[in-house]
């Protein structure tokens, strides 16, 4: 079932087509033709034409490192030698379309592309390249966020908050070193160069980008997230409520993404992928459009 939102594949293959366009030559000069009597001019010799690069045949690795110590990413991961997998595109088109946060839910991602085997390994090769890190949330979610995307984030944070600006700033330093979801404090407090842990650790707590999961670990976190974890549970609940009020408990899926949502600010079309992607929703083609139920538990 395909709900209605820009399909990945489409966008790779518009970019590719793009990638395949060359530039024309530049038009030689015409030649004077050749003269009856005497001997032929001496023909100068053709330039040799300039090389070409090769084209990098995988990911540029991505520099997140300035040259004043700040953190940096492309501007825009689509600007590639690579055309861009499905996965990736998918990861731009649902955080640039449905949430100002740009935070994705990695099933989301499921409900755009349905071979989670692939899906899985490319969201590995792109964590590893430091495209995108994960992060571990309630209500049951890893959350997908583009790297510069994540560092834009922890920069308003300190723009708005620089208390902890120094110590913020060791972190997005430190950032290609850090993998996964979560860290230990010892690591951590190593690979930001902090003598007085507890300092650093609380800096970093108020700041947003780590909650303890344990007394010596700790997972990393997206600052400001709270608000978005409350809006799935809202929003859950109110989509799963608005559908059972019907009288045959179903409803147009067109109808349902233009429905006005109260207790979420997030727009329908995001919690439609979040239920779709944890199968909580059943879709039928029916000649009237897309019919929505709430799957039995």
């Amino acid at each position: 079932m395909a709900i209605s939102l820009a399909n990945p594949t489409q966008l790779r293959d518009r970019d590719t087509k793009s990638r395949k366009r060359k530039r024309l030559p530049a038009s030689s000069p015409s030649r004077s033709p050749r003269p009856s009597p005497g001997p032929l001019p001496a023909r100068s010799p053709a330039p040799s034409p300039a090389p070409t690069p090769a084209p990098n045949p995988s990911l540029p690795s991505v520099s997140l490192l300035g040259a004043e110590g700040e953190s940096k990413v492309e501007d825009d991961i689509l600007e590639l030698d690579e055309v861009p997998s499905d996965t990736l595109v998918a990861i731009q088109v649902l955080g640039r379309e449905l949430n100002p946060k740009r935070v994705v839910l990695r099933h989301q991602i499921y409900s755009l592309l349905h071979d989670k085997t692939e899906v899985d390994k490319e969201i590995s090769r792109l964590e590893s390249e430091h495209f995108i890190r994960l992060f571990q949330i309630p209500n049951d979610c890893t959350a997908v966020m583009l790297t510069k995307d994540y560092i834009h984030t922890i920069r308003g944070v300190i723009s708005r908050n620089p208390k902890h600006a120094e110590i913020t700033k060791r972190f997005l330093k430190a950032l290609p070193v850090m993998k996964g979801m979560s860290i230990s404090a010892m690591k951590l407090c190593k690979v930001i160069k902090s003598l007085d842990h507890d300092k650093a650790l609380s800096g970093l707590m108020q700041v947003g980008v780590i909650i303890r999961k344990d007394a010596q670990t700790f997972h990393f976190s997206i600052p400001d997230v709270g608000p978005l974890i409350i809006d799935i549970r809202n929003g859950r609940k109110e989509i799963k409520r608005l559908i059972n009020r019907r009288r045959y408990k179903e409803i147009l899926l067109k109808e349902l993404e233009n429905v006005k949502l109260r207790k979420t600010r997030m727009p329908p079309s995001y919690h439609i992928r979040d239920m779709h992607g944890l199968s909580m929703l059943e879709f039928t083609n029916t000649s009237v459009g897309t019919l929505v139920r709430v799957s039995e538990p």
